[in-house]
């Protein structure tokens, strides 16, 4: 850490200008009001306040290598009885002498019987030094320990959101190099055109890290790459459609939010059922919020499979932790259609509980 005064040129002159007119209030103080001499009130006025300004810088070293968090309390007490000592000593003896040798009997003798009054003032000045200096450490260790806690949230959030993420895409790329695989035997122009979607939206993913915002539109172009892979597999059984406001698509979310929830869809709906099951996206925008809600139908005569809720739970994680605002998902069953909804601010913000605001929305 440098020295908060001598770390820029404009900071030294403003003190070196403050103890000029500490000095020259020093003077007219000994000319005027203790009718001391000319010689004696300018020297006087010089030497004092030139003192108490290599005082006031010297102090700072004795602050700095005596912060309680390097050496032990008791230590810091005695440094600055021993700094306080010598500095005082050293000016009592300095002006003592100076006045002896220089000025007249009258003079020597004003400053003599004022020397008591000086060392206190010295005293004073010393310790009010050594707050504002102690304040001046504590605030900067202060700063730096807060951007350091802020890197290290900045890292466990992205750590986190990449774990979230990870945990997404092989999954997904699992099973379509699966169907890929039987796509090859059965039908390989359809093996084809699904190694290029494939593609296409693998090289979106990778695209951005997981902290980076994309827009509506490009989010949803690569989801439906995604469906289309899907309906390569599914076929007729599985359908899919938007109903997307124009002021949404340059709304922004966070890359690859959307994916688990085709995913969720998929996975509960035409796998499970021998009917068509359709996706439904819609999205508007309220407010200040994008408001996306997808929906699907699914065979409810058929028992559920039990899953980890991997999909759903990362999305509500993913969401806290962009926006640091719990609230931004919710959703709903009936007896034949899933429903999800979330939020997503256009700016960062932090509130209890947002779904009920905007409960309703999209109908």
């Amino acid at each position: 850490m440098n020295h908060p005064i001598l770390e820029s040129f404009r900071k030294t002159i403003a003190y070196l200008i403050t103890w000029l007119v500490f000095a020259v209030i020093s003077f007219f103080f000994l000319y005027f009001k203790h009718h001391l001499s000319l010689e004696g009130s300018i020297l006087n006025s010089i030497m004092v306040n030139l003192f108490f300004a290599v005082m006031g810088l010297t102090i700072w070293y004795a602050v700095y290598y005596s912060y309680p968090e390097k050496i032990d309390i008791s230590n810091v007490i005695i440094n600055h009885c021993i700094s306080a000592s010598v500095i005082i000593l050293f000016l009592v003896g300095s002006v003592t002498l100076f006045n002896k040798v220089l000025l007249n009997p009258y003079d020597a003798n004003f400053i003599q019987q004022h020397i008591k009054g000086f060392v206190f003032t010295c005293l004073i000045f010393y310790i009010t030094a050594v707050l504002v200096y102690y304040n001046i450490v504590y605030n900067y260790y202060l700063k730096q320990r807060k951007e350091n806690e802020e890197r290290l949230l900045s890292i466990i959030k992205q750590t986190e959101l990449d774990m979230l993420k990870s945990q997404i895409n092989p999954h997904f790329l699992f099973n379509s190099l699966n169907s890929i695989s039987s796509l090859t035997i059965t039908n390989p122009a359809k093996a084809q055109e699904m190694i290029i979607k494939l593609s296409d939206y693998l090289r979106y993913s990778i695209k951005y890290n997981s902290t980076q915002l994309t827009t509506l539109q490009a989010e949803l172009d690569n989801m439906l790459r995604y469906l289309d892979i899907e309906k390569i597999r599914f076929g007729s059984r599985l359908n899919y459609r938007t109903n997307i406001n124009e002021d949404c698509y340059k709304a922004t979310l966070p890359v690859m939010i959307l994916q688990p929830l085709f995913e969720n869809a998929i996975k509960h709906g035409v796998y499970e059922s021998v009917n068509t099951i359709t996706l439904e996206i819609e999205a508007v925008m309220n407010d200040n919020y994008l408001v996306i809600k997808v929906r699907n139908n699914y065979d409810s005569e058929v028992p559920s499979r039990k899953g980890a809720g991997i999909g759903l739970k990362n999305i509500k994680e993913r969401l806290r932790l962009t926006y640091m605002t719990e609230g931004l998902m919710n959703f709903s069953k009936t007896d034949e259609v899933f429903e999800v909804q979330i939020l997503i601010p256009q700016q960062i913000i932090n509130e209890p509980n947002l779904y009920e605001q905007h409960q309703g929305v999209i109908s």
